[in-house]
């Protein structure tokens, strides 16, 4: 009999009327597992067990399951959940150092197991607690030497290069390489909805056209490589640019040489530049030879000034010039789609395929954002940045269904895009109540509803970065630092405690999800983790707020950082108890 009918008839054989027995049952089962090293099948028992009746020993048992096969964030969540419902289990405090340890939070590691070790018995003569109390020493020193190497290491982006992630080294701990440790056990779990599928492909087109690049090379007016550099660069930039890195000193060199040698095999028009000049190059080369020799050379003309538009936002910030390259983009897309209505993929290019126009149009989503946050142009404005956004919903929510078979585009090209979208129309409600500074009581209720609508389309938004299936929560960084803006809105609008304590609580569980893949992405490098930090810190005080019976949940307790006074004024909050 097969491992899971054998599970089957012993779940079936299991009393069901009375929930605590039946978790005990299900515990044992789960227990039987774990010491047989089938963690996969005890991680699912332990869950059908917490289901009937949860405790701290459950969730600590899981906890020890997801270690065993390095699922360190899901570790951490059951393990921490473990500490709230008992919180002198010294067992879930090792688990979770252990889980921390793994994420490479090595401060919130020493932190935990400097608890662990605080509730082993150190008055007993018990050999056990003596060798518990060495061992837990033992580690609290390695994660304290850890924490202070991580804090003194040169952590930075290639200088007016942010979007590129140099780091020194301690372990495997880029996104990427993060993913591709976690794929076989997602696949073997049956979990396809994870941001791993989406860093991880991007990042396999990212290598091999890294590896292709390092190929070009000019001996006198020629130069020899291997096209398909500019298609691997912008199929990874498209689908998640957060892989994009530079892996060679002299990439700026070899990439003007590779984009010279591709557009010239491609015979593209030589007035990149000139949108009009180039479509009426396509335009003659496709009498001349039809799809063959238009699609070939609008597509390396597309791509290369893709690229360009991505590196003028990195390279040299300069986000006005990138728009307008992602503009042209645009507008020959455009030209292309409405020239050839009818032809197939194959005839005029996967380049005028709606997820690929969508994709560059995400790309000038942010690019549009970073030059309104830095005023480089009356041109760009708050209406102006929720109209593209708008638009963009409307194209993605009327996208018929991806049947594309890899699980990182289906996510990237549709719920990612949709997820950015509406992170953006979040991102105008919330400023233009900041630029109104709203005073009036008709504005002030005005600019409180438009803060409640902001945090709505974050909590949505959120929610396009994978959710949580029977076995994952959402593990992508965007998932929660959504929900944490959110919130914030929520508190610059003064909502009470029983509306905000849920999230902060969510924001808690979700934090180490994510971190088992993001922990060291370019977002969250240098003070990247500061921002949830402070969310756990005011909590503690609210807390205690609480306790000593300041204030309760029917109250609206906001942080410094979003004060509802320093949008709306000092006549509001003012009700409000001081931290």
């Amino acid at each position: 009999m097969a491992t899971d009918e054998k599970l089957a008839e012993a779940m079936n054989n299991l009393s069901t009327d009375d929930p605590a027995a039946r978790a005990v049952e299900l515990k044992a089962v789960g227990n039987k597992l774990f010491a047989e090293k089938k963690y996969d099948e005890a991680i699912k028992v332990y869950g059908d067990a917490i289901a009937a009746q949860e405790n701290a020993v459950l969730y600590c048992n899981r906890a020890a399951s997801h270690l065993a096969i390095q699922s360190f964030g899901p570790a951490a969540q059951d393990a921490m959940k473990s500490t709230e419902l008992d919180e002198k289990y010294v067992k879930a405090w090792a688990r979770l150092a252990a889980a921390q340890h793994g994420l490479q939070t090595y401060g919130k590691s020493a932190a935990s197991w400097e608890r662990a070790l605080s509730l082993v018995s150190a008055s007993d003569d018990n050999p056990g607690n003596a060798k518990l109390r060495e061992e837990y020493k033992k580690n609290l020193s390695q994660a304290q030497r850890l924490a202070q190497k991580h804090g003194q290491m040169a952590q930075h982006g290639m200088p007016g290069l942010p979007n590129v992630l140099l780091t020194n080294q301690i372990g495997k701990k880029h996104p990427w390489d993060r993913a591709k440790e976690m794929i076989p056990r997602l696949r073997r779990q049956g979990i396809t909805r994870s941001s791993a599928f989406v860093i991880s492909e991007a990042s396999e087109e990212l290598e091999d056209g890294f590896r292709m690049l390092a190929m070009v090379k000019k001996q006198g007016p020629m130069i020899f490589g291997t096209t398909g550099v500019l298609q691997m660069f912008c199929n990874a930039l498209i689908q998640d640019d957060r892989c994009f890195r530079i892996d060679m000193a002299d990439f700026q060199e070899k990439i003007n040489l590779q984009i010279q040698m591709e557009l010239t095999q491609a015979r593209t028009p030589a007035n990149l530049l000139d949108t009009d000049a180039f479509i009426a190059g396509i335009r003659e080369l496709h009498s001349q030879g039809g799809h063959d020799l238009s699609c070939r050379a609008m597509t390396a003309g597309l791509r290369t000034l893709i690229c360009r538009a991505y590196l003028e936002s990195g390279m040299t910030q300069k986000f006005d010039n990138a728009i307008n390259l992602y503009d042209k983009v645009l507008r020959i897309m455009r030209w292309g789609r409405d020239e050839w209505p009818n032809a197939s993929k194959d005839d005029r290019g996967a380049v005028l395929e709606d997820t690929y126009v969508l994709g560059v149009r995400r790309l000038r989503l942010g690019a549009y954002m970073q030059a309104y946050s830095n005023k480089e142009g009356d041109q760009y404005t708050m209406q102006g940045l929720l109209e593209e956004a708008e638009s963009m919903l409307n194209e993605v929510r009327s996208l018929k269904p991806l049947t594309e078979l890899l699980p990182g585009f289906n996510m990237a090209f549709r719920d990612y895009i949709e997820g950015e979208a509406l992170a953006h129309i979040g991102f105008y409600w919330n400023h233009v109540t900041r630029d109104e500074q709203p005073r009036t009581e008709e504005a002030i209720a005005r600019g409180m509803d438009n803060l409640r609508k902001s945090a709505k389309f974050y909590f949505t938004a959120a929610e396009k970065f994978p959710e949580a299936s029977l076995r994952i929560t959402a593990d992508d960084e965007r998932h929660v630092w959504y929900i944490k803006i959110g919130l914030d809105q929520l508190y610059t609008a003064g909502a009470p405690l029983f509306i905000t304590m849920p999230f902060v609580d969510k924001v808690r569980r979700q934090l180490p999800i994510a971190q088992e893949i993001w922990q060291f992405s370019s977002m969250n490098m240098g003070n990247g983790g500061k921002p949830y930090d402070d969310l756990f810190d005011f909590m503690k005080d609210v807390h205690e707020m609480m306790e000593k019976g300041i204030c309760n949940t029917n109250v609206g307790v906001s942080p410094p950082w979003a004060a509802p006074r320093d949008v709306f004024g000092d006549t509001v909050g003012q009700d409000a108890p001081d931290l």
